[in-house]
């Protein structure tokens, strides 16, 4: 019990710090990928939101398993105070147990002292029984051997109930020893507890100092320094016992083995030692009940001699064979007596023809009788109480067995009870480790190449070193890559101002080419227009002289009629005012049209000057553009391979300190000098895989099993104090 709530406690507080190690790693991450980002600001924002968000999920998630863990620690306590109320109340069962069990031993001594003393009068009385049966005759043999045998009857039944006494005594013995046992036991449980109280105080001590540290620590600290803090856990077993700390000690400090790996051997060690400790208790208490057993079965095959020497059948009750024992003595005081007045009888006769009752030795004989009639009184008396004595010392033995199978029984329902408990806290604890395997797949998912870097560098074997450096020489390709991007987005960009360039001169030209085009088309069409207007008006001035001429023809030959010459002179002078006024309107129209050309020729003008104003600004805009760029361009390479350069020297001078034990300290830092580094390293991995081969072969290890894990699971099975105990008995529950 005290071992899986210290085994809780311990896992919490392993919990808490990888959640503070976790809050530091995203924080790390974070200020890692925020300078790495694109230069907009709404995706600088979006990302820094979404690291933040990512970094808080963890945090929320482990404190309230956290949480979780503190209300299970907070119920385990109450089932401790239960516990040791129960013990409390079991010592003083046990103080009540052996206060009767002196009180048996002081009943018990007296009742040997009345043994002994009924031994003396029994002896005396034999023998005053033997010298009388010498002096008798022929006579009375018959009656003398029937008493003989009724007295070797009652001396086997003294010897049985010596004997019966005896085992009594030895099985009273055995109850005080297992009660010693018992006692000693629980003793060293409340020491254990009082043991396991002050190391989970120390454990939680630590834990808030832990935990302060942690708040005040900065939080963005490496990686490497945030694992060592958590492997340089302080192993505190000096209150567990010796024979336990000697075999946890060397695989908790060992730092080659995972702190996983670690607390999962020591919580096998203390699981393995307990269950010994149950076992050697579960043997002790089987090998009482068979002792028990044994004495019921010796006692009711005594009883079944009695009675079966009595004449009466096995299914008598106690009460009824105590008073047959007494009738059996009784009937032999009363055969004692006839044959003592018998052997008087024919000494008399015997002896001279006087009257018996006056002779002086006839009135002692009577008086002697008299006497010997009191004391077999009083011996009957004395072995009534003795009876009653042993009847009574019966009962209360009896008492004291019922009272000691109560209690067995009892205890094992207590057992039977602490067993369950001690079966749901390892279900509790298992599903306490399925919800921190699943916490810890959450945030390795999260942190996923991260946290394989770490693990990589921390357990330092061939392949994983070649995943880094071909990690490494990926990130320089990546980078290299993003080099070559950059400067393919200079040239692309350059391009773009030259095309840009060259489109702006093809478009001013061709808007030099589209004016010039349209100027000469309109002056095409105006000079149509006007060609047209002219020869219109040229056609419309023959036509109308040819008017004329005709109608002076026309009034030539008609003459003689004056008056149709006059109607004729005049229309002709209507339609000559005609010619003139459309003469005069195809004028004003030739007038307009020529304004209206010069207007436009004016207007092509400032529009040709406005565009070549436009363009020149542009190309000034232009210009200034693509030198902002190429500057802007220019400074962020120039940024990028002096990062690149700063994170190689600083990888390469990372590998160095890492392995300064395969560098030359007087060689000069370059990348001759670290792949030759490199090369040592990877012959001593290849080595040292060769020499792991070797020994997992030699310690059986299987696949997928580390090293480490192996061997302290071999340890621990060659251990004398941990090895698996013979349990085919059946448990005592």
């Amino acid at each position: 019990m005290m071992q899986t709530e210290t085994k809780y406690k311990q896992e919490i507080a392993l919990i808490k710090a990888q959640t503070h190690i976790e809050q530091k790693r995203f924080h790390s991450i974070h200020t890692q990928t925020s300078s790495e980002k694109s230069i907009s600001p709404e995706t600088e924002i979006h990302e820094n939101h979404s690291s933040s968000h990512s970094a808080e999920e963890p945090n929320e998630e482990s404190l309230s398993i956290i949480h979780q863990f503190q209300t299970q620690i907070e119920n385990l306590g109450e089932n401790m105070k239960k516990y040791e109320e129960k013990i409390e109340k079991e010592r003083k069962k046990n103080q009540q147990y052996s206060s009767v069990i002196e009180r048996l031993h002081s009943v018990v001594k007296q009742q040997k002292r009345k043994i002994v003393l009924l031994k003396k009068q029994i002896n005396a009385k034999n023998e005053y029984s033997y010298s009388q049966t010498n002096q008798n005759d022929t006579e009375i043999t018959e009656v003398s051997i029937n008493q003989k045998e009724e007295i070797e009857g009652l001396k086997k039944t003294l010897n049985i109930y010596e004997k019966i006494l005896n085992e009594q005594k030895s099985d009273i013995d055995k109850v005080l020893n297992d009660r010693n046992n018992l006692i000693e036991v629980i003793q060293k449980q409340s020491q254990y507890i009082f043991k396991s109280d002050s190391f989970i105080d120390k454990l939680e001590s630590k834990q808030k100092e832990q935990i302060i540290k942690i708040e005040n620590k900065p939080i963005n600290k490496s990686f490497c320094k945030a694992d060592n803090d958590m492997e340089n856990i302080d192993w505190s077993l000096e209150n567990f016992p010796d024979d336990v700390v000697q075999i946890m000690k060397p695989v908790a400090e060992n730092n080659c083995i995972p702190i996983n790996t670690r607390t999962h051997h020591v919580m096998s060690i203390i699981s393995r030692y307990t269950n010994n400790v149950e076992s050697s208790y579960d043997n002790k208490l089987s090998k009482f009940k068979e002792e028990n057993q044994e004495t019921q079965k010796k006692l009711s095959d005594f009883v079944s001699g009695i009675l079966s020497s009595l004449g009466e059948k096995n299914d008598l009750p106690e009460n009824e064979i105590v008073d047959k024992v007494s009738q059996v003595s009784h009937d032999n005081l009363l055969l004692k007596q006839k044959v003592n007045e018998l052997d008087l009888s024919l000494k008399v006769a015997s002896s001279k023809k006087i009257d018996i009752n006056e002779t002086p030795t006839v009135k002692n004989l009577n008086q002697t009788i008299k006497e010997l009639k009191a004391q077999n009184k009083r011996r009957a008396i004395e072995i009534k109480e003795c009876k009653s004595a042993f009847i009574e010392c019966q009962k209360k033995a009896s008492d004291e067995k019922e009272l000691l199978i109560s209690s067995n029984e009892r205890m094992k329902h207590e057992i039977g009870e602490l067993q369950e408990q001690y079966n749901i806290l390892h279900e509790q604890y298992d599903a306490l480790v399925e919800k921190i395997d699943k916490i810890k797949v959450v945030q390795e998912e999260e942190n996923n190449e991260h946290q394989k870097e770490i693990e990589n560098l921390h357990e330092m074997n061939a392949a994983n070193f070649d995943y880094i450096i071909q990690k490494s020489k990926e990130d320089l390709q990546r980078k290299d890559e993003e080099i070559a991007k950059i400067q393919s987005l200079l040239e692309k960009t350059q391009q773009k101002i030259y095309h840009m360039e060259e489109s702006s001169r093809m478009t001013l030209e061709d808007l030099d080419d589209q004016t010039r085009q349209k100027l000469e088309k309109y002056k095409a069409q105006m000079e149509q227009k006007m060609e047209k207007a002219i020869q219109e008006k040229e056609t419309e001035m023959e036509h109308i002289k040819e008017q004329y001429e005709d109608q002076i023809n026309v009034l030539r030959s008609n003459i003689s009629d004056e008056e149709t010459h006059k109607k004729q002179i005049l229309e002709a002078g209507e339609k000559i005012k005609e010619a003139e006024k459309m003469i005069s309107e195809l004028e004003n129209k030739v007038i307009k049209l020529t304004y209206q050309i010069q207007q436009d020729n004016l207007k092509f003008k400032s529009d040709i000057e406005r565009l070549e104003r436009e363009n020149k600004i542009k190309d000034v805009q232009q210009k200034a553009k693509l030198m902002s760029m190429e500057t802007n361009y220019s400074i962020k390479t120039d940024e990028i391979t002096q990062k690149l350069l700063n994170e190689k020297k600083e990888f390469m001078c990372f590998i160095v300190q890492q392995f300064n034990s395969f560098y030359d300290s007087t060689a000069e830092l370059n990348e001759e000098s670290v792949k030759m580094a490199i090369r040592g390293i990877k012959r001593e991995l290849e080595c040292q895989q060769k020499r792991e081969e070797a020994i997992r072969m030699l310690v059986s290890a299987k696949k997928g099993q580390t090293t480490e894990d192996a061997l302290t699971n071999m340890i621990i099975s060659l251990h004398p104090k941990l090895g698996e105990k013979n349990h085919d008995k059946p448990r005592v529950m």
